[in-house]
C-alpha cells in the first residue's frame, strides 16, 4: 500500500471518528438544556400556585381592610357635619336650610366641609324637617266671672312645629349603611332603600318652636 493510500485512509478516519464525537457532544448539550428549561417551567407553576395562594388568604384580610377604612371615614364625616350643624344652631337658634346632595349647606362652617359632601364612594346630604306634635298647655282664662266649684280647667292640646335637623348619607354599599345604623343605634337613626339618616332634635333652651293657630270652637 502506498504512502498516500495510507494518509487518505488514516483521514477518512479522523473524520468518522470527529463526526461520531461532534455528534455524541451535541446531544448531551441539548438534553442538558432541555433538563434545564424543564426545570424552570415546573419552578414557574410552582411559584404561582404560590403566589395565588397567598393572594387568596390575604384577599378577605384587604377587603375587610378596606372597608373598615371607609367606616371610619364615614363616620368622621358625620360627626364633623354634625359638629358644624350644632355650632350653627347655637348661634342663630335654628337648624341650618337643607342642602342639595354632595353640596354643604350655606352657614356650616368647618374645615375641609365641601371635600366631606362628594367623597367618591357616597354622598352626604343636610336635611332639615318641620315636625308637627301636640303640646298640652292650660287654657286661657275665659274672663271675669263667677267659677262654678269643683270644676278645674282642663288643659288644651295646641299643635306646635319643632324643627329637626338630619344627616343624610347615599351608597349603594348595603354593609356601610347596616355598619352605620349599627353604631349609631342608640341615636334617631335609620336606613331606607339606599340612605342612612341621623336625626338631629334641637336643643333644650334653643328650640325654635312656633305655635300654630289654634281655634277654639
Amino acid at each position: 500500500m502506498s504512502a498516500g493510500a495510507r494518509r487518505s485512509g488514516a483521514g477518512r478516519c479522523g473524520a468518522r471518528r470527529t463526526g461520531r464525537v461532534g455528534a455524541a457532544g451535541a446531544g448531551g448539550v441539548g438534553a442538558r438544556g432541555a433538563g434545564r428549561a424543564g426545570f424552570a417551567a415546573a419552578d414557574l407553576v410552582i411559584l404561582v400556585a404560590l403566589l395565588s395562594l397567598v393572594a387568596a388568604l390575604a384577599y378577605p384580610t384587604l377587603r375587610r381592610s378596606a372597608f373598615e377604612a371607609r367606616v371610619e371615614r364615614a363616620v368622621a364625616d358625620v360627626e364633623q357635619v354634625r359638629r358644624s350643624a350644632v355650632r350653627h344652631l347655637e348661634r342663630r337658634g335654628t337648624w341650618a336650610p337643607a342642602s342639595d346632595p354632595r353640596h354643604p349647606p350655606a352657614g356650616l362652617e368647618g374645615q375641609g366641609l365641601d371635600s366631606v359632601f362628594s367623597r367618591p364612594e357616597y354622598g352626604i346630604e343636610w336635611r332639615r324637617w318641620e315636625v308637627v306634635e301636640l303640646e298640652e298647655v292650660a287654657p286661657p282664662p275665659e274672663g271675669p266671672g263667677p267659677e262654678e266649684p269643683g270644676e278645674a280647667p282642663l288643659p288644651i292640646r295646641l299643635p306646635v312645629v319643632r324643627l329637626l335637623g338630619g344627616i343624610t348619607l347615599h351608597t349603594g354599599e348595603e354593609a356601610l349603611l347596616a355598619e352605620l345604623a349599627a353604631r349609631y343605634g342608640d341615636t334617631a337613626s335609620f336606613v331606607y332603600d339606599t340612605t342612612w339618616t341621623l336625626v338631629l332634635p334641637q336643643r333644650t333652651g334653643t328650640s325654635r318652636i312656633r305655635a300654630l293657630p289654634f281655634s277654639r270652637d
